[in-house]
């Protein structure tokens, strides 16, 4: 994979709030938005994993402890430790990706709930 963006890669703080209320609010099914996360965190263009790692972050930041349960499951986990551990993952979504995975990981390691990820950052 290229170590180059395209340039256009924006995030749009606006929207992510939105989103993130929609999932608070339960107007998207838990489980349906963390896998619509996980489709754009292993897109082939590495803008839009960049923008769904950053759309990521602020679930993580802003939603609640029920939808981190999804992002702290196996199935989310191990999509981001595949894209980590990848050699074809674009260097610059790897480095984003590691850092949002370690911030993540030390947010959650004073919730049992969140062990999953906690253990697998470990």
């Amino acid at each position: 994979a290229t170590s180059e963006l395209i340039p256009g890669a924006v995030e749009d703080m606006a929207l992510n709030m939105e989103i993130c209320d929609m999932i608070k609010g339960r107007q998207v099914p838990f489980q349906q938005a963390m896998r619509s996360l996980k489709r754009r965190l292993i897109h082939y263009n590495p803008n839009v994993q960049i923008l769904a790692c950053k759309l990521t972050d602020c679930c993580f930041k802003n939603t609640s402890m029920a939808f981190l349960q999804e992002l702290a499951g196996r199935e989310f986990v191990d999509c981001v430790v595949g894209l980590l551990v990848d050699p074809n993952t674009n260097s610059q979504v790897r480095d984003l990706l590691a850092r949002c995975f370690q911030t993540w990981a030390l947010a959650a390691s004073p919730h049992p709930p969140l062990s999953f990820l906690t253990e697998a950052y470990e």
